[in-house]
């Protein structure tokens, strides 16, 4: 069985064998397609990993006829089809920019996807953003997806079986789960309980823990497209305009889930570029007929909760750093 984090792939990526990755994948395969097509792969090289359950957590890239591709292997073939519809419908239907599929490949029991390999700058946070004046693009790029409503069914129903559906993955409720929040707040009090600003600190943790409560209240009150993983490493900043990556993850899930992961995954983000943000987002989902306090207090209660995560699992390696983004972060302004 090859699972998607396998040692035997490891080692080959750590050795950079790539004989031994070919073979180790079509033993399990077994197909001369998926063979063929994997050493058809000219000057290979090993290329990141990742972390979800959909594909091998180990990426290569190569040439394919003359054309630079990133090789994706997944385990279960209906969910690169589905990937490969994920894919059409934002670059035909939404006109936004993501890697082409250059090739896929049907083995017995994996399929491989070729992509355009983006030579650009990947984790792309707000400086970058700035600097190509891409503020409002991102808005809209992520507006656009999420102005799709699954209750009102404005996509057709084939379409809409493409995006995993909120009864299949309920990640979404974990996120604002009250018990883990208090015990994530609890623990970062506790660890600036000396701190000479310690009654500041505690009031912008107050203030965050406020925001995910409201928002908890508002829990799946809109269900829309979403990306699911929106964060910084999955936006790929090429000739000043901005690419969408990663899309085994897009499911129905509630309003504020998309951005709000995005603005909690952002160290550099200020209070200016949040209004930009947030103005440009709350125009491209007009259509969706809710206020901008709603939008809003779902939006900053999604953030919250992933910035409220991110710094309790880092405070204890790096608590000055995480002291600087708390006291600086627009999302702990009451």
């Amino acid at each position: 069985m090859l699972a998607y984090s396998d040692e035997g792939l490891e080692q080959a990526r750590k050795n950079n064998c790539h004989d031994s990755y070919v073979q180790r994948v079509f033993g399990y395969d077994g197909s001369n397609q998926v063979y063929s097509n994997m050493m058809e792969l000219e000057r290979p090289a090993f290329f990141g990993k990742g972390s979800g359950a959909a594909a091998l957590n180990i990426y290569r890239y190569g040439y394919l006829s003359g054309d630079r591709v990133f090789e994706k292997i997944y385990l279960k073939q209906d969910i690169a089809n589905h990937v490969v519809a994920r894919s059409r419908f934002l670059r035909q239907e939404l006109g936004i920019n993501t890697p082409k599929i250059i090739r896929k490949v049907c083995g017995e029991k994996v399929t491989i996807l070729y992509f355009e390999f983006l030579d650009g700058e990947q984790n792309v946070g707000i400086r970058k953003l700035k600097e190509v004046n891409g503020l409002k693009e991102f808005s809209n790029i992520v507006g656009s997806i999420n102005s799709f409503n699954l209750n009102e069914k404005t996509i057709s129903g084939s379409v809409c079986n493409y995006f995993i559906y909120p009864s299949s993955d309920l990640s979404h409720e974990k996120v604002l789960d009250a018990s883990r929040i208090d015990s994530e707040i609890s623990f970062l009090r506790q660890s600036f309980s000396g701190d000479n600003l310690r009654s500041i600190i505690d009031n912008k943790l107050s203030c965050m823990e406020n925001s995910i409560d409201v928002a908890r209240k508002n829990l799946c009150k809109v269900m829309v497209l979403s990306h699911s993983d929106l964060k910084p490493r999955n936006l790929i900043m090429k000739e000043d305009s901005v690419f969408l990556i990663d899309l085994d993850p897009m499911a129905w899930r509630p309003l504020g889930f998309d951005l709000g992961k995005m603005l909690g995954h952002l160290n550099d983000l200020d209070a200016d570029s949040m209004k930009i943000i947030c103005e440009e987002y709350i125009k491209s989902i007009n259509e969706l007929r809710l206020s901008e306090d709603e939008i809003l207090s779902l939006t900053v209660g999604y953030a919250s909760a992933f910035r409220v995560a991110s710094f309790s699992n880092s405070v204890s390696m790096n608590p000055k750093k995480i002291r600087r983004l708390l006291l600086s972060s627009p999302l702990a302004g009451c």
